[in-house]
């Protein structure tokens, strides 16, 4: 068994983590323009550290880069525009930046779109039908991903899920991820929204499953990135726990897998 005494880095994960989760709760919360807003900016930042990981040497052009990832988040906001609508044109026009004009390496224009792609979908998934609960629902499950599977990982040990991706990472912790994460949603829900899940219950273990799995996809996929580029972490905003990109790749996945699984379901149709 693993010792789980706090070194100065995890009190300071602890502590980071804490601070990130009660502000993430807030911007839910009120969701509009807040959740929007604070969406746009860490996409923007989130962008900016993807652009230095993939080798964008121009300051400006990354910057422009990452504000036009932005770009759809705000839309949802708009009353004559939609997510649907700008999304596309948002992600053609980073691709004909990079490969056609050969501004930065293509890459970049993918981890863009990806982040954008992802930032969107969160906001249009809070502005929809019971956005606040989805949303919400959404946030526990990657955040208890993230904190049952380095827990349970420690504790058990075993086979190494990934050891060529990321060699922490544990299938026991994988594992204990994903039904730490069903578990903790199910509660979170019943306690804040019993009526709209207390007869769907088994719907709503499934989903968490599905989208606890799909974050920690999301998760190796940003360990992959950084590995083939030679970096530790996207960047260092965050004491403990690197830069923005480190801490919302479960999100890029599973937002719009969420997104995606709402359009064909319907909110109703999941839970």
């Amino acid at each position: 068994m693993a010792s789980f005494a706090l070194s100065p880095e995890l009190r300071s994960r602890v502590v980071s983590g804490a601070v990130m989760a009660a502000f993430g709760g807030v911007c839910v919360y009120f969701g509009g323009i807040v959740f929007a807003g604070v969406t746009a900016v860490l996409t923007v930042i989130a962008a900016l550290e993807a652009m230095a990981m993939f080798g964008v040497n121009s300051r400006p052009l990354a910057v422009v880069l990452s504000v036009v990832a932005a770009i759809p988040a705000l839309s949802a906001l708009h009353p004559t525009l939609s997510v649907e609508a700008v999304l596309p044109g948002v992600v053609v026009a980073l691709f004909v930046a990079v490969l056609l004009l050969r501004l930065a390496p293509w890459r970049a224009a993918l981890a863009a779109s990806y982040i954008a792609i992802a930032a969107a979908a969160l906001v249009w998934l809070r502005e929809g039908p019971d956005g606040l609960a989805f949303v919400s629902g959404l946030v526990v499950i990657v955040v208890a991903t993230d904190i049952c599977a380095y827990f349970f990982g420690r504790a058990i040990g075993g086979p190494k899920l990934a050891p060529k991706i990321s060699p922490n990472k544990t299938i026991s912790g994988a594992l204990g991820g994903v039904f730490g994460a069903s578990g903790l949603c199910l509660v979170f829900l019943l306690a804040l929204f019993p009526g709209l899940v207390e007869d769907r219950l088994l719907s709503v273990i499934l989903l968490a499953v599905v989208l606890s799995a799909v974050a920690q996809c999301g998760d190796l996929l940003e360990s992959s990135a950084k590995r083939r580029q030679g970096v530790k972490d996207s960047g260092d905003l965050i004491p403990g726990h690197g830069g923005i990109l480190d801490r919302v790749d479960g999100f890029l996945a599973a937002a719009p897998t969420a997104a995606l699984m709402v359009m064909a379901f319907g909110t109703s149709g999941l839970w």
